[in-house]
């Protein structure tokens, strides 16, 4: 699910549907997308302009330039699934997918592979923290990392345990996070070169997604429910929503979303205290 700079939600799913909701999430309207397939990530660039992937299933990128109330198919060809998305302004994204990174620079217009794995990894996310700089994650716990905007890539290991990296994020150009499974959440203070893991208060979670709104204050979301931080990740405490397992949250301020492997959408006003 992503929040537009105006206030309305989107999100995705399977079968090519799209939700949107215009007033904060107290109503929604169910939008089909021009693809059959599993929905696996939804960004927007502006109020009008958005992208969607498929994963799951042979690849596809869906684009709106009207806030999402029709989409277009731009690529059809590709047989590999793709789960992360990054733009670092209107014209330049990147996809992180099975096996290749993809970037464009004109809008989606165009898709080049700007790295293709030869071990079979699966890219699962991506994020930019400018121009230049992003980082790629995925299967065994495996980072990579940008400085020339996808021109050349360098790889890391964050974890030792052979984990899949599902979410990353970046507070500021120094201080990340990564989520996955086995209850991993790691840390890096130092632009990537170095990751400290994180204590967990489940023990074999299934992370989706991880969202930071300062440098102290954090969620991420689980098969096993919504966890909460406010002290920079050194504890991580269970939140109070809806018992269920949980695909993505964001938080913008005191104000955020969650979507639930059961179709809910649920809300919080007050930082995570309390949702409905």
């Amino acid at each position: 699910n992503r929040v537009t700079a105006d206030g309305k939600i989107h999100a995705v799913g399977k079968y090519g549907v799209i939700m949107r909701s215009t007033n904060s999430g107290a109503n929604w309207e169910t939008q089909y997308a021009v693809s059959e397939k599993t929905l696996s990530e939804i960004k927007f660039v502006n109020s009008n302009t958005g992208y969607a992937v498929c994963g799951y299933s042979s690849g596809d990128i869906l684009k709106t330039t009207d806030a999402g109330e029709t989409w277009v198919s731009q690529i059809s060809s590709y047989h590999t699934p793709m789960y992360g998305l990054s733009f670092t302004d209107e014209q330049t994204g990147y996809i992180a997918g099975s096996i290749d990174i993809k970037k464009t620079t004109n809008g989606g217009t165009n898709w080049v592979n700007v790295y293709s794995s030869t071990l079979s990894e699966i890219f699962t996310d991506v994020v930019f923290t400018n121009a230049n700089t992003g980082y790629v994650i995925g299967s065994y716990g495996r980072l990579k990392k940008t400085t020339n905007a996808g021109l050349n890539w360098t790889s890391a290991t964050i974890l030792s345990n052979g984990s899949i990296l599902t979410s990353i994020c970046f507070v500021n150009e120094n201080i990340g996070y990564s989520v996955g499974d086995n209850s991993t959440i790691v840390k890096t203070t130092d632009a990537g070169l170095s990751w400290t893991a994180q204590s967990s208060p489940f023990t074999f979670a299934y992370y989706t997604s991880v969202d930071f709104i300062d440098e102290n204050n954090g969620y991420i979301s689980s098969g096993e429910g919504l966890l909460r931080t406010t002290n920079g990740g050194t504890e991580w405490n269970i939140m109070n929503a809806p018992e269920g397992g949980y695909y993505k949250i964001q938080f913008r301020n005191e104000f955020g979303y969650a979507v639930s492997s059961d179709g809910k959408i649920v809300k919080s006003a007050d930082a995570g205290n309390s949702w409905i």
